[in-house]
């Protein structure tokens, strides 16, 4: 006999652990736990798409290149402002 863990680290932990068991008490309990694993399922993937995106501070030449847009400039002339301011 297979000694199971009683650990269920993830939803994928719990289908499998739900597809070895030997026996199933009711057709009701085995649909809860369908659902109950089914939500758990769905609460995973919210956390893993919602993690937090680590936000840097803009380069140097980020902030230079915005300033120059907002003030009109093209891609080719900050370019070269920020070449020449450089030297």
């Amino acid at each position: 006999m297979k000694k199971l863990s009683n650990s269920i680290t993830s939803s994928t932990v719990a289908q499998k652990l739900s597809n070895n068991l030997t026996s199933i008490w009711s057709k009701e309990s085995y649909l809860s736990q369908r659902i109950l694993i089914y939500a758990c399922t769905l609460l995973e993937e919210i956390v893993r798409t919602q993690a937090p995106k680590v936000s840097r501070k803009p380069s140097a030449w980020q902030q230079f290149f915005a300033k120059e847009m907002k003030a009109g400039s093209t891609a080719k002339e900050a370019a070269a402002k920020w070449k020449s301011r450089a030297k």
